[in-house]
């Protein structure tokens, strides 16, 4: 009776507020009529459960449904108001029935505890046989229905809010846009994000306009959460039972071990799969984690998470609306509670349609990641990025044979606080826990510690893989053309400079040469203008003057540069040796040349030695 009295009880399947006067009315009918006290149970068993961490909890019809957990003792204010209750059986023998004693030591089911609103208020598992009490009262919109059936004027007010996410959140960058979607898309419809969204601006960009519309007009109260006390979300935290969004606003924490504290709590709710709640005077609860996170912020000094926060996405806030007051208004007009159940649905069509080509570890690497990335580096990190990295440097000292940097050299050049009075070996620990691909040795005489080469492509992948690097954020030192020495590897290092210096010189030797000839044939006036003709033969006017000019009998090839304007270039015109024959008469038709015009022949004494 017991076993089949179980299956066919459903905690919470009532609307009627508890009553102790009615619970004794059953005892007492049961005394009389039923010596398994079958109503007395059913009536109790609908406002109270047992879980499997020794809790009971009490549901609450005034409460709209709340469920709330208490510690067994307190259960002693009903039971301590019922007598015990005796009967006689078939046998007439006396009989005690206890109610305590029956729930707390015979009653044997027991629920999980989940909060889930995906899920029903109460369900069992098939395939398990447990039975599971869910605290989420669900979403605030319950019935799904498609976007496209709203009215064109709910349509528009629902892109003026994602207008809004687009162009203010994230300032129109598509990327950052589409994840920022995407991420509300999964995290409002209930299933959890590993990574959280951060909103840091200056005051009126409109940020917390859209946390409020969501919390209260989208998933409803008892599913968001927004408050700026993050260290309370760990301890009393009964606040977070059945919640799927929380927002956290302008976090203060007023020193380094409050910092370190916070991003521990914060790296907990983003990346925990199970939630600890805790009700003050009360045991813990643990249930499922289905929280994801916003942070909000307007100070620079308010997040510090530390040389990695890959876990994050910071979005690029615009700030061209602020003091806006007509785009201001407009949009909080829209926020009603209609355009938040089309909001919501539009939500849950984004979520159907990416659920499996979403990656949420894919973060768009935005301009405000960057800053705070630069502000959270290490002294080690920024000197090793501006030294070496940024120059196209490999890690190595090209001074030096073996190409290793004397890791107390590096102490020394590195900025900062913690490297003054910072002893070696505490250097070295911090070196390699900031640079994990860092090596050091011992090397010489004096077995001094040595940082072991690490080349340019090797060291530049390490920061980029971290974050600490972006070719669209980053720049170089120099231009490519000063360093392009620079890029090898320290081991052949001395090799690949030798035979750049002997090409430098040879080089060198050349250009001046080249300097020496052009001095040489330097022409004073203006060269001779060749007119390109295309396939048609030179025409030289003819000159009546004849002159004679005696052919030698020796005459060396002379190359005569002439320089034209047309192509910029250089012809060199070979003249050919003379043939040894006797002196005759020549005639050459040319052109009448000013015998000044020194410029033509500037390497030749005189007419002759052109032939």
């Amino acid at each position: 009776m017991i076993n089949q009295l179980n299956q066919d009880l459903i905690f919470g399947a009532t609307k009627k507020v508890f009553s102790i006067s009615q619970l004794k009315i059953h005892i007492a009918d049961d005394c009389k009529n039923d010596i398994t006290f079958t109503k007395t149970k059913t009536y109790f068993l609908q406002y109270f459960a047992k879980s499997i961490d020794n809790m009971y909890y009490k549901f609450e019809t005034q409460n709209d449904g709340m469920i709330f957990n208490h510690p067994f003792k307190e259960l002693d204010y009903i039971f301590n108001q019922l007598e015990n209750f005796y009967m006689y059986d078939n046998h007439s023998i006396k009989l005690r029935f206890s109610l305590k004693e029956w729930f707390t030591k015979h009653h044997d089911t027991h629920y999980k505890i989940n909060n889930d609103p995906r899920s029903s208020r109460f369900y069992d598992n098939p395939e398990t046989d447990e039975k599971f009490i869910n605290l989420s009262k669900g979403f605030l919109h319950k019935i799904i229905k498609p976007f496209n059936t709203y009215s064109q004027k709910v349509q528009e007010d629902v892109n003026k809010i994602i207008s809004h996410i687009k162009n203010v959140w994230n300032s129109g960058i598509h990327d950052n846009s589409e994840y920022c979607l995407n991420f509300l898309a999964h995290a409002l419809t209930g299933h959890k994000m590993q990574t959280a969204l951060i909103l840091k601006s200056g005051e009126g960009t409109g940020k917390s306009i859209i946390i409020d519309f969501i919390i209260k007009h989208v998933i409803g109260e008892s599913l968001g959460l927004c408050t700026p006390r993050a260290q309370q979300l760990t301890r009393f935290n009964s606040q977070l039972m059945g919640k799927i969004f929380v927002c956290l606003e302008e976090l203060a924490a007023s020193s380094k071990n409050d910092w370190h504290s916070l991003s521990d709590i914060i790296k907990d709710l983003i990346t925990g799969s199970k939630l600890d709640i805790e009700k003050k005077y009360s045991d813990v609860v643990q249930t499922i984690n289905l929280l994801s996170l916003i942070i909000l912020t307007n100070n620079d000094n308010t997040l510090k998470f530390g040389k990695e926060i890959r876990r994050y996405m910071l979005c690029d806030v615009s700030h061209d609306q602020v003091g806006n007051s007509k785009y201001f208004d407009e949009l909080i007009k829209v926020c009603t509670l209609e355009t938040g159940e089309a909001f919501f649905m539009w939500l849950t069509e984004r979520y159907e349609a990416t659920k499996f080509t979403f990656d949420e570890a894919q973060i768009p690497l935005t301009y405000a990641k960057m800053e705070m990335k630069e502000r959270n580096m290490t002294p080690i990190l920024k000197y090793i990025k501006s030294e070496y990295v940024s120059k196209k440097l490999g890690l190595f000292d090209k001074s030096k044979k073996h190409g290793m940097i004397k890791l107390n050299d590096m102490k020394d050049n590195v900025n900062g606080d913690f490297s003054q009075n910072q002893s070696t070996q505490a250097f070295h620990n911090i070196l390699k826990s900031d640079i994990p691909i860092v090596k050091i040795m011992k090397y010489g005489k004096n077995k001094d510690l040595f940082i072991e080469p690490v080349d340019y492509d090797t060291l530049k992948k390490w920061y980029v893989n971290k974050g600490f690097w972006c070719e669209d954020f980053d720049q170089y030192t120099k231009d490519d053309s000063e360093l392009e020495v620079n890029n090898f590897k320290a081991e052949i290092y001395f090799e690949k400079d030798t035979k750049i210096k002997e090409q430098s010189e040879k080089i060198k030797e050349l250009e001046q040469y080249i300097i020496m000839m052009e001095n040489k044939y330097k022409i004073q006036q203006e060269p001779i203008i060749i007119e390109e003709i295309k396939q048609e033969p030179i025409i030289i006017e003819e000159i009546k003057q004849e002159v004679i000019i005696p052919v030698p009998k020796k005459q060396s090839s002379k190359k005569v540069i002439v320089k034209t304007k047309i192509t910029k270039t250089e012809k060199v015109t070979e003249v050919p040796k003379a043939k040894k024959e006797t002196p005759k008469k020549k005639i050459v038709h040319m052109h009448m040349i000013d015998e000044t015009d020194d410029e033509h022949y500037s390497d030749a004494d005189n007419i002759n030695d052109l032939f």
